[in-house]
């Protein structure tokens, strides 16, 4: 399985990511062998698939985090039942902005989604999914092992 992060995209919001979390990434995806990707994005109102086409690596860095066929099965179940959330605006001010660790059970956004996708499978465990930002799951994913694919 990959989990894709996109670093170029020039919007106000993902510049305003970026410099928050001093990081390249604005925006994740966990990426599916099918071409699927799963997220949340403010500008689909909350989780959603989408197909992948081709990533142009100027725009995302991908990695490929180690899995079973059984680990793709639990998170692909994750994705589904997720299917449709809203998008977690207030999560996103009160945990990554006023740091309170607030999070709403049926909203998302994209690191927050992504995180707990992999907390199902036993990655990035320990910390909260509101925690994460895209920058900060990159660096964990590559801490626990995952490696940057060349496209």
């Amino acid at each position: 399985m990959k989990v894709a992060f996109q670093k170029r995209e020039d919007t106000i919001l993902a510049g305003l990511i970026r410099w928050w979390t001093k990081s390249p990434y604005s925006h994740c995806e966990i990426l599916f062998d099918d071409g699927l990707m799963f997220s949340a994005h403010p500008r689909n109102h909350g989780t959603r698939y989408i197909e992948s086409g081709i990533l142009n690596a100027n725009e995302w860095d991908i990695l490929m985090v180690p899995t079973t066929t059984v680990d793709d099965i639990i998170i692909r179940a994750f994705c589904n039942s997720q299917l449709g959330c809203r998008y977690d605006w207030w999560g996103i001010f009160f945990s990554q902005i006023i740091r309170l660790q607030r999070e709403h059970p049926e909203r998302w956004f994209c690191s927050e989604v992504c995180t707990s996708a992999l907390q199902h499978i036993q990655r990035i465990m320990g910390a909260r999914p509101c925690t994460f930002s895209p920058g900060k799951l990159f660096k964990r994913l590559k801490e626990a092992g995952a490696t940057i694919c060349v496209q």
